[in-house]
């Protein structure tokens, strides 16, 4: 017997024919709700069931579906779930996609159900839920067969769309808009000084415009240019800050391996003045492992130089490596290491950085996605300290948490609630800082 809970082969999207549309699912609905169905009985009603919608006997596929369902509950997911496969079968794309999402908010765990609302999204060429789907089943699921179908699938929209673009925009409340010292008078070496940067509070519009462009001179090969633009405004403009990217890299694929190496230039702006660039190369690793979750890395160099404060001019070098796996439908979590070595004119400015920190994604319900995250960065300068006789050491804690509303989701775009603590701990108590800030904002998130 030909073997029909394998994943769907891709189908191709320009024929328009309804036979084309066979809801070939790595099980039906039964399959994983009626428990006391055995496997040879599954296949086969499996089967019959496929003959019925693509005859369309849609009135004898309800019934169908209804008696081999378990429970109450399973039968009233039955009906839901065979509406939907029939509004695919119709063509109905968008009919099929908002009842089988419905069905997966309720429970995130059925991976069969994700990949036909995968297959749903990548028919519409509705390409970012569709990516989103796909990847998120490669590293959960069991299945060779279903994990290469994924591969298959995102292998055409890479393909089908060179392009990318994404923005977010949102309001950013904080203590300390400026980067301020906690106190009006500060102590150095025992002697007290007035600073001129104290912490200022205050209400900014953030935003994010970033996208990219792909040439692909060969399968395995690709050239890719984009750039970023990012930025905070306030009622002082002294305080607004842009930062521009642009960026131009070769790609490579090879195995489960991708790979990239390029060069950035980068342009940062206080108060509508110049105040820094940046020029250098990186490479980067991104690694699939599967259900053992996505690891990444990267190593860059820049020579950096400033408008107004030449003693800063110098380098940095970075290197980070960052490791993320969905522990379960409804939680994932992601922890991260980098160092840094930055050197400039002066050595009392010149420093070491070892950072790491810690991420979590919890999906609370179908209408909210929490987030919470924690970060310590540990910053050994190699000089001393003008006036105070030591070599400065600086301490960054940062912790936060938010909230994504899903229930309030526009076309992929919902609106998400963070708010972040940031302390700053230095031996020289010129540097030492705190802000309390809140981001409310709109950007794309499944």
């Amino acid at each position: 017997m030909t073997d029909r809970t394998a994943a769907p082969i891709p189908a191709h999207t320009g024929n328009r024919g309804r036979g084309r549309i066979r809801p070939r699912l790595l099980a039906v609905v039964f399959v994983f709700l009626a428990a006391s169905v055995v496997q040879a009985s599954a296949k086969g009603s499996y089967e019959t069931l496929v003959r019925l919608l693509d005859a369309g006997r849609y009135d004898e596929a309800r019934t169908f579906a209804a008696d081999v369902a378990a429970s109450q509950q399973a039968r009233a997911f039955n009906r839901q779930f065979i509406e939907a496969l029939i509004a695919k079968h119709e063509r109905h794309f968008a009919r099929a996609a908002s009842l089988m999402q419905e069905l997966l908010d309720r429970d995130p765990s059925q991976a069969q159900l994700r990949f036909e609302l995968a297959h749903v999204y990548f028919l519409m060429a509705d390409d970012d839920r569709a990516r989103y789907h796909f990847e998120y089943l490669r590293q959960t699921v069991h299945s060779p067969q279903v994990s290469a179908a994924c591969e298959r699938f995102l292998h055409i929209i890479r393909n089908r769309r060179r392009w990318s673009l994404n923005a977010a925009i949102g309001f950013a409340p904080s203590t300390n808009i400026n980067d301020g010292t906690l106190s009006d008078t500060v102590l150095i070496g025992g002697v007290p000084f007035v600073s001129s940067n104290a912490a200022q509070s205050g209400v900014g519009l953030s935003w994010a415009l970033n996208g990219s462009y792909r040439f692909d001179p060969d399968p395995r090969w690709a050239l890719r240019i984009g750039g970023s633009l990012t930025g905070e405004n306030y009622r002082t403009s002294r305080f607004d800050t842009l930062r521009s990217q642009v960026f131009a890299q070769v790609e490579h694929d090879f195995a489960a391996w991708h790979g990239a190496a390029g060069i950035s230039v980068d342009r940062t702006m206080t108060g509508w003045h110049g105040y820094s660039t940046g020029a250098g190369p990186y490479l980067s690793f991104r690694k699939d492992l599967g259900r053992a979750g996505l690891l990444s890395g990267q190593v860059s160099w820049k020579a950096r130089r400033y408008d107004r404060i030449s003693a800063y001019d110098g380098s940095e070098a970075r290197a980070g490596l960052s490791y993320r796996r969905i522990l379960s439908p409804r939680l994932s979590l992601g922890v991260s290491a980098a160092a840094s070595k930055i050197s400039t004119q002066k050595g009392f400015t010149s420093y070491t950085g070892l950072k790491s920190g810690l991420t979590v994604d919890y999906l609370y319900n179908a209408d909210y996605l929490l987030h919470a995250e924690a970060s310590h960065e540990v910053r050994l300068y190699e000089a001393n300290f003008p006036l105070t006789g030591k070599e400065r050491v600086d301490e960054w804690t940062s912790v936060g948490g938010g909230v994504t509303f899903r229930s309030l989701a526009y076309k992929g775009y919902v609106p998400r609630i963070d708010y972040s603590y940031e302390l700053v701990r230095s031996n020289v108590d010129l540097f030492d800082r705190s802000t309390h800030s809140v981001r409310l904002g709109i950007s794309k998130r499944y």
